[in-house]
């Protein structure tokens, strides 16, 4: 570690909040002097959208993470968790996966509730640095609820123009959820959370994630058939498979009246032509779908296993901590909400367990986390071509902690989510869509293929 204008890790090349624009850099929040122009910078889903917005920062430069999800960069495991600075605020907590030797970097942070950042979230460290910018102890700060009635007195005082309209509609925004001034001014009171009580309706909350698998799995398979009618046409459309084929039906009957007829025979050969060459691009197309969902398949077995270790991670933090007596109301929050990720992908059932944990399985009884996560397999095909089967050895499969599972049917575990509909894309629906092709074409090969034919034609 050394320190120039900023921290630089040598090991993972990352700097920490450097003056400098850098490489590869980690951004802690959207404050000025947190933040340079580098050529990539890691940070906070909220972060970046500041960033975007004030500093004009290009889409592509930015690498935005949502909070306790882990990125794995060169040999270490990176995690941002809230700082409770600002809004989209981050710390840093790496982990060298190598010998578990870990670094929390707290950038700006703020132990105390706010009411626009989210809620501080430490995680124990080999090494801690803090940024101290106010921690020498000359510096001393009036009691935040004193500043609280401050601002409000000051907006109430403001004469009625447009600026002061809107900061008056931001008192009312206060007032209403309860930061009323005559409650906090001179006596240093304000909004106390005493306790959060939580109510599920395990049920309800079910019957959505399941409804959730089955809309992604049926938008892709939507999505298909659409492009696969883009492709051939509708039998209306010009430049349509049935429009080429019928043109060419015709041609052959023009012809046939006048055998001699250049003209007529080159018009044969034309619309042969097209025809042919709107079976090859709807057969281009439908491999090209095949090998975009097999890419998908990749990516959401990614998605599925990450989240399926941070949600592990969490079991053992909320155990720790419901253990402790301490607020996890901010754990259950992330937890529903990666849940809810991967319901999207994968049909689940959560079953609960002691000290807030959960165990969950697939709606045709796989287990996804039972104290460890499971691991899904995977291995994509850089070109699909129409004779690529699953069967044959082709395409590759799904494993769930190395045992291989069925991708269709009844006794399929992954059946009902964007998962299987990805699946049911690549091995099934554009299967049948190149067969229905290669029939067609068979079927004018034989044809002119027949005894009696003149080849000279």
């Amino acid at each position: 570690m050394r320190f120039h204008r900023g921290i630089h890790l040598p090991e993972p090349d990352l700097w920490l909040d450097p003056w400098d624009a850098k490489p590869r850099a980690f951004v802690s929040h959207a404050h000025a002097d947190h933040f340079a122009r580098h050529e990539s910078a890691l940070c906070s889903d909220v972060t970046a959208l500041l960033l975007r917005k004030r500093f004009r920062i290009a889409e592509n430069r930015l690498e935005p993470v949502s909070f306790h999800v882990p990125v794995i960069h060169n040999g270490f495991r990176l995690r941002l968790l809230p700082a409770g600075h600002i809004a989209g605020s981050a710390m840093l907590h790496i982990t060298r996966i190598s010998d578990n030797a870990s670094l929390l970097y707290t950038g700006d942070f703020k132990t105390r509730r706010s009411r626009t950042a989210e809620a501080v979230n430490f995680l124990t460290a080999d090494t801690l640095i803090l940024e101290t910018t106010f921690g020498l102890p000359g510096y001393e700060f009036p009691n935040p609820m004193e500043v609280d009635a401050e601002v409000l007195r000051f907006i109430d005082d403001q004469p009625m123009t447009a600026s002061s309209a809107r900061m008056r509609f931001i008192l009312r925004f206060v007032e209403a959820v309860g930061l009323r001034s005559a409650e906090i001014a001179g006596v240093g009171q304000g909004v106390a959370v005493t306790n959060i009580l939580r109510d599920v309706d395990r049920q309800l909350l079910a019957e959505r994630r399941l409804a959730q698998s089955g809309d992604g799995d049926r938008a892709l398979r939507a999505g298909f058939a659409t492009r696969v009618e883009q492709a051939m046409g509708t039998p209306d459309s010009t430049g349509s498979l049935a429009a080429r084929l019928a043109a060419f039906d015709q041609a052959l009957v023009e012809g046939a009246g006048r055998p001699e007829s250049q003209a007529r025979l080159q018009g044969i050969l034309n619309t042969a032509g097209a025809l042919a060459s709107g079976l090859a691009s709807a057969s281009a197309e439908i491999q090209t779908a095949r090998s975009t969902a097999d890419r998908q398949i990749a990516a959401e077995v990614g998605k599925l296993n990450s989240t399926l270790a941070r949600l592990q991670e969490m079991n053992g933090e909320l155990r720790s901590f419901s253990s402790s007596g301490r607020d996890v109301s901010a754990f259950l929050d992330e937890r529903q909400r990666l849940i809810d990720d991967i319901s999207t992908i994968i049909p689940l059932r959560e079953i609960p367990r002691d000290l807030n944990q959960i165990a969950l399985f697939t709606k045709g009884g796989a287990m996804l986390l039972e104290g460890s996560a499971a691991v899904f397999g995977f291995s994509p095909t850089n070109t699909v071509t129409p004779e690529m089967t699953q069967a044959l050895g082709g395409l590759s499969g799904i494993t769930i902690n190395g045992e291989a599972y069925d991708t269709a049917g009844s006794a399929s575990p992954i059946l009902g989510g964007t998962l299987g509909g990805l699946f049911a894309l690549r091995d099934e629906l554009a299967v049948t869509a190149q067969g229905k092709l290669d029939a067609t074409a068979r079927d004018l090969v034989e044809r002119f293929a027949a005894a009696g034919l003149d080849p000279t034609l």
